[in-house]
């Protein structure tokens, strides 16, 4: 699955969606809460980026 995140000048992450879902609409609540949890990417200034998110299953 990938995220799209919008990121504001700090590199602060300001709104996750789901740009392409696994299909699980449970892992794709956990990766928005999990990418919001982040609080920030170093360096990135303003802007919007793809995360892909991979879960492995043990």
């Amino acid at each position: 699955m990938r995220l799209l995140l919008t990121l504001d000048g700090n590199g602060a992450i300001r709104d996750a969606q789901v740009a392409a879902g696994s299909g699980h609409p449970i892992l794709d609540e956990a990766a928005i809460k999990a990418a919001l949890a982040m609080g920030s990417l170093p360096d990135a200034g303003a802007r919007e980026v793809i995360l892909p998110v991979v879960f492995r299953l043990r």
